[in-house]
Parts: structure tokens; C-alpha cells; sequence
């Protein structure tokens, strides 16, 4: 008389679930883990030359009367493109590469129209700096 079943069981566990709950171990342990700050120990560093001068940007401020300022100087309107060359030369001069793009950081108030303040980024531009606008945060 044969008594084997026909249905073997074997022995035996589904993987298939292991990659889930490894990555969900992962994150958990990222999110847990603090981060260790540069600060955590005093060392004394060894000091170095710079390679490349940080030039700081050039500022053009428009008033709401409509009067330009480069820096804290007082221009003319009509001057701008000439001033703002000049400024920036002082600055790519500064940073002893005549070939570095300067960055021109306007700062118009907001009762100007926006024709005023981008006729201000257009010369910037024209002269090849990137151009940015400063805003007051929220």
C-alpha cells in the first residue's frame, strides 16, 4: 500500500517582503542618527593661501524718488552704464582676473515701476554680469 501524499509541503521562508523591511531600517536609522558637527573637536588647522578672491557683488540701489546708487555713491541715471563699467572693472581688478563675471545685485524700491528696475538689469546685463534683485523676506 503506498502512503506518500501527493502534496509535499516544504520547508521553507518567503524573501520577498526582506528588501521592504531592510530599507524601512535604513531610513529609520538615518532619521535617528545625529549628525556629528565640524565643531565636536578642538583642532588646530593649519592655515592656507587662498586660490581665488570672493569679490563682492555690485550694488545698484534705485530709490523711490527714482535716484540711482552704485554702492552708497550717488549717480546719474543716464551715467549708469559708464559707472557700472567702471564698477565692475574695480572689481574684476580686485579679484586679478580681467575675465571673471561679476554679479550686479539691484535693489529697486517697490513703488518703482518694473520698467525701471529692469532697465537697470538690461545694462547690467549688456555688460555681462549676472544679474540679481534683492528682496526683503517674508
Amino acid at each position: 500500500m503506498n502512503l506518500k501524499s501527493r502534496h509535499k509541503v516544504e520547508a521553507g521562508m518567503n524573501l520577498a517582503s526582506m528588501p521592504d523591511v531592510i530599507f524601512l531600517l535604513l531610513i529609520f536609522f538615518i532619521l535617528m542618527a545625529n549628525p556629528v558637527s565640524d565643531d565636536s573637536m578642538p583642532v588646530d588647522q593649519p592655515s592656507s593661501v587662498v586660490s581665488e578672491i570672493v569679490v563682492e557683488p555690485v550694488r545698484v540701489v534705485i530709490t523711490k524718488d527714482g535716484n540711482y546708487f552704485i554702492g552708497e555713491r550717488p549717480i546719474q541715471k543716464e551715467n549708469l552704464k559708464q559707472e557700472l563699467a567702471a564698477e565692475m572693472e574695480k572689481s574684476k581688478l580686485k579679484a586679478g582676473n580681467p575675465d571673471k563675471v561679476i554679479t550686479v545685485v539691484i535693489k529697486a524700491d517697490k513703488s518703482l515701476t518694473f520698467e525701471e528696475a529692469m532697465n537697470a538689469a538690461s545694462t547690467a546685463g549688456e555688460l555681462g554680469a549676472k544679474v540679481s534683485f534683492s528682496v526683503k523676506p517674508k
